[in-house]
């Protein structure tokens, strides 16, 4: 089966449970954060976005954990003035 018709098919259910969108399928560098401290985090979260204009997007895995790291990495955003979507408790997509 292909691609398309796998999405076609099971789309609603892994939107249900995955947060699935469709642009899952583009290539965007992915970042997972587990295990970081918010001060390393910070720094870098912020020397990966100086090439989000080489890419268009980024994903940025926090995990759900203690929040920390979810409200740094929205303060991040908010102070560079980007746009960003939550697409579940732990990952963000962020774009200029």
């Amino acid at each position: 089966m292909s691609s398309k018709k796998i999405l076609k098919k099971y789309k609603k259910s892994l939107n249900s449970f995955y947060g699935y969108q469709d642009y899952e399928h583009e290539f965007m560098p992915t970042y997972d954060l587990h295990g970081m401290d918010e001060a390393r985090m910070t720094g870098f979260v912020l020397t990966k976005l100086f090439s989000l204009s080489s890419y268009g997007k980024m994903k940025f895995i926090t995990g759900i954990g203690s929040g920390v790291l979810s409200l740094a990495i929205e303060n991040i955003f908010k102070s560079e003035n980007l746009h960003y979507e939550k697409i579940n408790s732990g990952t963000y997509i962020v774009y200029k």
